[in-house]
């Protein structure tokens, strides 16, 4: 095998398993998200059919959520969130009771921690930005998957991420959410051991967010175009639901390495997050230039040796 063949084999090796790497972990993530989406689903159809029968009340509402997250270790929380009067009409019975605020609409949120639920209203639910977990559905009509945010759990903030449903009534109108929050801590925890040919993995939202990054926790959260304008072209390709290959200096350490780029995708959720594989180009090369320290020497002194027997 040519020493050109050799460089083409290892770049082309290092392709092979960054995309093995990043489809797997990608899978996996997706995995997580399709948890968190059957979850929903089945208390979409629970609570809707309650709304149209009559079959339940608050209270009942409120015990269904509890067992929703008590039946799904991966959650941190899952909640609902009603347009006002849209449940029952008695929203003027329910001010600041358990999982309701002044207003009096249905909004309970029901975390767990240490084994024990809580219920609390939800917050900042008129608010851009931290209440993008109810008006970005309440506008697309859509499952989505927010943005990275903190949010208070039992006095502690916390980053997760938003898994929310709009609930459609039977003339297409939106009545409310039913959501669930994932805890980045296990999604890092992933993204912590996926280590490609001694690299690192992360994971980047068409926006820029840094969701998770293997090499330096604290660029979470971070937007990754403002760490190296360069790396706007990889946001874009993100956003569009892009696979690609890029060689480029990567933000977290500097060294020019080898980027792949899989789609985080889950069934019916409209998301547009990405799994990156990342590996320093001296490890891309690695067995290439093992091998040309080894031959190198040999093959210079066979060209002496040529040469002596040509000219003496």
């Amino acid at each position: 095998m040519g020493f050109v063949d050799l460089y083409s084999n290892s770049y082309d090796q290092a392709v092979n398993l960054s995309k093995e790497v990043s489809k797997g972990y990608a899978n996996k993530i997706s995995g997580e998200i399709d948890v968190a989406n059957a979850t929903l689903n089945g208390i979409y159809n629970s609570i809707l059919f309650a709304k149209e029968s009559g079959t339940l009340n608050r209270e009942q509402v409120i015990n269904l959520l509890k067992t929703s997250l008590e039946k799904t270790p991966s959650l941190v929380a899952v909640y609902t969130l009603w347009e006002p009067n849209a449940f029952d009409g008695k929203d003027n019975d329910y001010v600041n009771k358990e999982g309701h605020d002044v207003t009096g609409r249905l909004l309970p949120y029901v975390s767990k921690s240490n084994d024990q639920t809580s219920v609390i209203p939800l917050v900042d639910y008129d608010k851009e930005g931290a209440g993008d977990y109810y008006l970005i559905p309440k506008k697309t009509k859509k499952t989505s998957l927010i943005e990275p945010y903190m949010y208070k759990v039992n006095g502690k903030d916390i980053l997760i991420t938003s898994l929310t449903m709009p609930i459609i009534d039977n003339n297409g109108n939106f009545i409310g959410i039913v959501g669930a929050d994932i805890s980045l801590d296990a999604i890092q925890g992933i993204v912590n051991n996926a280590k490609p040919m001694g690299g690192y993995a992360e994971i980047i939202t068409g926006n820029g967010t840094i969701v998770a990054n293997g090499a330096n926790q604290d660029l979470v959260t971070e937007n990754f175009i403002s760490l190296d304008k360069s790396n706007e072209d990889i946001v874009n390709k993100i956003a569009n639901h892009e696979e690609f290959i890029k060689t480029s200096k990567s933000s977290s350490t500097g060294d020019i390495s080898l980027r792949v780029y899989e789609p985080i995708l889950a069934n019916g959720v409209d998301a547009n997050w990405s799994f990156g594989s990342t590996i320093p180009n001296k490890n891309v090369y690695e067995q290439y230039n093992k091998l040309l320290k080894i031959t190198l020497p040999i093959l210079i002194i066979v060209v002496l040796i040529i040469i002596a027997v040509m000219f003496f």
